[in-house]
């Protein structure tokens, strides 16, 4: 049989058996009703605190050498520069919340996790010669993400490619792909931090970027040195609604107690003043 309990009652509990120790009866009934609001409260905003996000970003970073490559507008830095042979390095950002893409693969058997299709934005930051560009796309017509790791059937992976437009109309591509039989993913989830030198034969890697408009350059290379992949938590609405709401209530309380504490401190007392030959009460 199961018994419903409200949250006054599990504070309630609490309070008795291991802060106060006494019979609930011997609790005075106004102070313990404000010490209920508080912890109420504070518990409201330490689990919006506590409470795992829905929805994350992952940036997938790489540095390498450029094996063939052009920037015909001087995007980064000289109009007509041959970029072969230049040291770069490029970092794709991008959401990971399942909701956001069009499908969603999740093979565990193969330990394999993949984001594919349309997608959200998504920003590349890639930096030659000293100069350092990001480019944001509003949203991605094709993307793929994929992570796979510790399994003896298929080799470790990331994966970080998108496809998309900025807002003023230029198509952006971004691309960094790692695969190997070496074990350097140790699980199949987007929500890990990565560090890795990619540069021995034991790496497949494969990077490139293209933008096209206004601006436009383009290189690729297949000679990567290293890989980075770090996640940031994105709290969801709720998360902050949550937030706001238990420490709203932990404000009303200690309000409450401040204007109790200030009615005691200064009791009202009358003073009899005499003052022309009459008789003045001042409330002080």
């Amino acid at each position: 049989m199961f018994f419903k309990l409200s949250w006054r009652t599990i504070i309630r509990c609490f309070f008795d058996i291991y802060l106060v120790k006494l019979p609930p009866c011997l609790l005075p009934r106004k102070p313990f009703m404000k010490i209920k609001l508080f912890a109420v409260g504070a518990t409201i905003a330490l689990s919006a605190l506590t409470a795992n996000a829905e929805a994350a970003t992952w940036t997938v970073t790489t540095t390498g050498l450029i094996d063939q490559g052009s920037d015909s507008t001087g995007v980064f830095g000289v109009v007509g520069q041959d970029l072969a042979g230049f040291a770069f390095t490029q970092s794709i950002t991008v959401s990971v919340d399942q909701a956001a893409w069009e499908n969603r693969y999740n093979w565990p058997s193969f330990r394999l996790q993949s984001l594919f299709g349309s997608g959200p934005a998504f920003t590349d930051t890639v930096t030659i010669n000293g100069q350092s560009v990001t480019f944001s796309a509003l949203t991605a017509f094709d993307g793929l993400q994929t992570v796979a790791g510790g399994s003896d059937m298929v080799a470790d992976e990331i994966t970080s490619y998108q496809y998309g437009q900025t807002a003023t109309g230029a198509m952006l591509r971004g691309n960094i792909s790692v695969w190997s039989a070496t074990r350097f993913v140790p699980d199949y989830s987007f929500d890990q931090i990565i560090t890795s030198d990619i540069s021995s034969p034991a790496f497949a890697a494969y990077s490139d970027f293209g933008i096209s408009g206004a601006q436009t350059a383009t290189f690729y290379s297949h000679r990567l040195t290293s890989l980075s992949v770090n996640v940031t938590a994105v709290p969801e609405p709720a998360t902050y609604a949550m937030l706001l709401a238990g420490l709203g209530l932990t404000g009303v309380v200690a309000r409450r107690r401040r204007r109790g504490q200030r009615s005691k401190v200064a009791p009202a007392s009358v003073v009899m003043v005499m003052t022309s030959g009459a008789r003045q009460a001042f409330l002080i």
